[in-house]
């Protein structure tokens, strides 16, 4: 998903036209559009951190040889980590961990393979959020048109904009089961 496309759905949703011809290269750029643009962005990357700390989790691993049980943060990864989610010896055994303000010690000397969940980069308007089957363009910004209208203080049109983008999420993620119709005599 492209973040213009995102925004410019936002900006039709809120019915801001400017916005979207600017978008289409059909308007010049001012200050006041600029700014609202920048604030629709600002809204993204909340709407995208909400999603990936309560909705969807970003999962990625790296392999570290761990020599004295202590493994700084930043050694992991330079994203922002949300949670640990495992700790795996190079033999696949599960190893126990504890964190600390700085790291994660663990009582294990040698190679070990650490999944975390991560929050996503910051992004910018040419930027791509990615998650793949989870989510689709419109859901996010409906989330993008809830945080927009929260930034310019219109607060009972964001709250009814963050509900449809919650039912949107919620259905979206929720599980499916199969439905079976017990076979009828007739």
């Amino acid at each position: 998903m492209k973040v213009k496309n995102i925004v410019r759905i936002s900006a039709e949703l809120l019915g801001l036209k400017e916005i979207v011809k600017y978008l289409d290269g059909e308007v010049a750029e001012s200050e006041e559009l600029l700014g609202d643009v920048n604030n629709l962005v600002l809204a993204t990357n909340i709407v995208n951190n909400t999603i990936a700390s309560s909705y969807i989790d970003l999962i990625d691993s790296v392999t570290i040889n761990c020599r004295d049980g202590l493994i700084a943060f930043g050694k992991i990864s330079n994203k922002s980590i949300i949670d640990i989610k495992s700790i795996e010896s190079g033999s696949g055994r599960k190893l126990s961990y504890k964190v600390m303000p700085d790291g994660l010690m663990i009582n294990h000397a040698g190679e070990c393979c650490i999944v975390y969940t991560y929050f996503p980069d910051k992004v910018t308007l040419d930027d791509d959020i990615n998650y793949y089957l989870k989510l689709n363009e419109i859901t996010f910004a409906m989330g993008v048109a809830s945080e927009y209208l929260y930034i310019k203080g219109v607060i009972d049109d964001a709250y009814m904009w963050d509900k449809r983008f919650k039912t949107s999420i919620f259905n979206l993620l929720r599980p499916r089961r199969s439905i079976s119709m017990p076979a009828r005599r007739w």
